[in-house]
């Protein structure tokens, strides 16, 4: 009579990744290296990192200030 032998579990590897950035969300896709199955995590967006930026009054314009996101340059 023939031993049964459990199946084993997939073996993912790393297949491609996208960085998520501000308001885009990344994604990491991975293959069975087994049975070529896929499968993909999506990565959270960051979001955006404000910095402000002051720009002071002179004779020629108004002073104000700017959020400015210090990794996409999105301004607010």
């Amino acid at each position: 009579m023939p031993t049964k032998i459990a199946r084993s579990a997939h073996n993912y590897v790393l297949l491609d990744h996208v960085d998520p950035q501000c308001v885009i969300t990344g994604l990491d896709t991975y293959k069975c290296s087994y049975c070529n199955n896929i499968k993909e995590s999506v990565i959270p967006v960051l979001g955006h990192d404000y910095e402000q930026e002051t720009f002071d009054a002179n004779c020629q314009r108004i002073g104000y200030t700017n959020n400015v996101c210090k990794r996409c340059e999105y301004s607010v």
